[in-house]
């Protein structure tokens, strides 16, 4: 019965685990660099295995964790949101009518007289515009200050808007439009502030335990005796070592002992896949890793490396699908590689038809190469795409 338990137990913890791993690529996140703070019933009973997962140290749960969302509730400011969709571009800023709209979505968000509600008189403005470039499916949110705004605020907007992309993405498109999409005016009630614990005469004793109990350890895979505490009891700076439990009214804690990824191994096969792809292209990298290898050996490679080619004989099937390879190192020593698909938008040739008779009708084609030779950008290989591309801002933009 345990290894049916730890079977199910796998899955969710390495579901949540994935489910945070795209949260954090989509917001530009380094998720090691963070800690973990878990609240609701079932979080603490799962934290710590996560964050091993997560590569994550330190795991914070907060006192009242199976209910803070009620806390939350509670805590939470009173506010009203205001959204509005009004598209323009910034090199024709349409700043008269956005003034215009802001004021009125402004007036509208006060009219609702918050303060008669919450409890103050006080209430705060926020606004802040989706932003984007142009013809791209996802936007940015950036904050602009109340009031009206000038020219010099649009310019400002537009510099905040190519930091945030640089600091997610990694690079910006300089010669690309860029548009804002959607409005939104927020008035809310102030926050509510917190008090801190002095960390002066913290109590650095042993708690003590209130029993034991028979715990499944997930790491030796076999039950164990785990102290018991109640968290009631903890006091500020004392310290307890795993295997344990803490138990509260709202939760349990599992403290596991010793509570201190990788797609393709260095032969170039296939270790897991991304179960978002399209099979023409998660089936077809399966084997062109392999490829990639037979012309640049993993002996070769130096951190920072990226590889690229478009070749339909070792890739996908066609010039518009682009397969990058990188290596991943683990304290200087190469462990796994990482491999993405991306299908470009035009890469010359006949275009996106059926109508091309050969390869070379097709569009231009990149044999392996490096896209990147460490921290330094194969510029050569970016100017031959654009070059060749009737589309080639989306082009490298994707790349």
């Amino acid at each position: 019965k345990h290894w049916a338990s730890l079977g199910i137990l796998e899955t969710v913890d390495e579901n949540m685990a994935n489910a945070a791993k795209v949260h954090a690529v989509e917001r530009g996140r380094v998720l090691n660099r963070h800690a973990m703070i878990a609240f609701g019933g079932g979080a603490p009973l799962h934290a710590c295995r996560i964050a091993r997962k997560l590569g994550i140290d330190r795991v914070i749960i907060p006192k009242g964790a199976g209910v803070g969302s009620a806390l939350g509730f509670l805590r939470a400011p009173m506010s009203f949101e205001v959204v509005r969709s009004f598209k323009t571009q910034f090199s024709h800023f349409e700043l008269e009518q956005v003034n215009r709209m802001l004021e009125e979505m402004s007036r509208e968000a006060h009219s609702m007289n918050l303060h008669q509600n919450a409890g103050s008189d006080e209430t705060v403005e926020e606004r802040k515009v989706d932003v984007r470039y142009l013809g791209q499916g996802h936007e940015l949110t950036i904050p602009i200050n109340p009031g009206k705004l000038s020219t010099k605020d649009v310019e400002d907007l537009r510099e905040k808007f190519e930091e945030l992309y640089h600091q997610i993405y990694g690079l910006n498109l300089p010669e690309m439009e860029v548009e804002a999409i959607s409005w939104s005016v927020t008035v809310k009630s102030p926050e509510a502030t917190t008090s801190q614990t002095n960390s002066e005469g913290m109590d650095q004793t042993e708690p003590e335990s209130i029993g034991l109990r028979e715990v499944f350890d997930t790491n030796l895979e076999r039950v164990e005796q785990a102290k018991v505490y109640n968290r009631s009891d903890l006091c500020a700076g004392q310290s307890i070592h795993g295997l344990c439990v803490i138990q509260e009214p709202e939760t349990t804690v599992i403290v596991p002992q010793g509570f201190s990824t990788g797609i393709y191994d260095l032969q170039g096969r296939m270790l897991a896949q991304a179960v978002t792809g399209t099979p023409g292209h998660v089936n077809t990298m399966a084997k062109a890793v392999s490829h990639f290898l037979e012309r640049f050996p993993v002996t070769s490679m130096q951190p920072g490396d990226v590889f690229v080619t478009n070749d339909p004989w070792m890739g996908t099937g066609h010039l518009f699908d682009f397969v990058v390879v990188s290596p991943a190192y683990y304290r200087g020593k190469a462990t796994a590689l990482f491999a993405s698909t991306c299908h470009m938008i035009d890469v010359g040739g006949r275009g996106f038809s059926a109508e091309a008779r050969s390869i070379y009708e097709e569009g231009v084609r990149i044999p392996h190469m490096k896209l990147r030779d460490g921290d330094q950008l194969n510029q050569v290989i970016l100017s031959i795409l654009e070059a060749n591309s009737r589309n080639p801002v989306e082009v490298k933009g994707d790349l």
